[in-house]
């Protein structure tokens, strides 16, 4: 239903898994059902865990207000789910200088330092869906090219989408190097992670590769 009016929101999407697929760009572990003209859902055929549903309508996200257990052969009635009002945030990341869009990578919106919603960039565009009203950080991993120092906060208002977004990254610069062992010889298949420094955005991830059979590697 949504919140504060109490009115059915038809035709909005149910899940309930061990991850937020608003948050994580990894496959979700979800079923998924729809909503009918009356607001109401239904998922059967549950393994027993603890649940927390998790409600996406074009116009507004919403979560159960407690996590729900789910016995052997349990059914669990009238769970109520307000969906609040949000807004789909749409953008591109461009190659400043190129012009060229960044063909794949991830935007981060981060809610006091925490991620709040991440969506991948595919062929230089990205679209976020649930994202509350608020002020948000925005953090840029583009394959290949690093981000600039800091984008300006965006701001969503409830219901509203923002205009479209264009997020410029530089660049990209390489790190290569050989790794090799004390007496000299090259250290095969060896892990090499680049990480960004201390205060930098976590969300931009950590960058790694192997080495190669005569021990160098190459970063972009």
């Amino acid at each position: 239903v949504e919140a504060g009016s109490g009115q059915p929101v038809p035709d909005a999407i149910v899940m309930v898994g061990a991850d937020d697929p608003f948050r994580s760009l990894g496959p979700p572990t979800h079923d998924t059902t729809r909503t009918d003209s009356d607001g109401r859902f239904r998922l059967t055929r549950l393994s027993p865990r603890r649940y927390k549903p998790i409600v996406s309508s074009p116009l507004g996200y919403g979560e159960a207000p407690a996590s729900v257990l789910l016995g052997l052969g349990q059914t669990v009635d009238d769970l109520v789910i307000e969906v609040h009002p949000a807004a789909t945030v749409r953008g591109r990341v461009v190659v400043a200088g190129r012009g060229s869009r960044c063909q794949s990578g991830s935007v981060t919106l981060l809610d006091q330092q925490e991620i709040h919603r991440r969506a991948p960039i595919a062929d230089g565009l990205v679209a976020i869906d649930a994202v509350l009203p608020g002020t948000y950080q925005v953090a840029i991993d583009c394959d290949g090219s690093p981000s600039e120092a800091s984008y300006p906060p965006l701001t969503v208002s409830a219901g509203a989408a923002p205009p479209e977004q264009t997020w410029t990254v530089r660049i990209g610069g390489r790190l290569r190097g050989t790794v090799r062992a004390a007496g000299g010889s090259p250290v095969v298949s060896a892990t090499v992670m680049a990480a960004p420094e201390a205060g930098e955005h976590l969300a931009l991830g950590v960058k790694s590769t192997d080495t190669e059979s005569d021990g160098t590697f190459l970063i972009q």
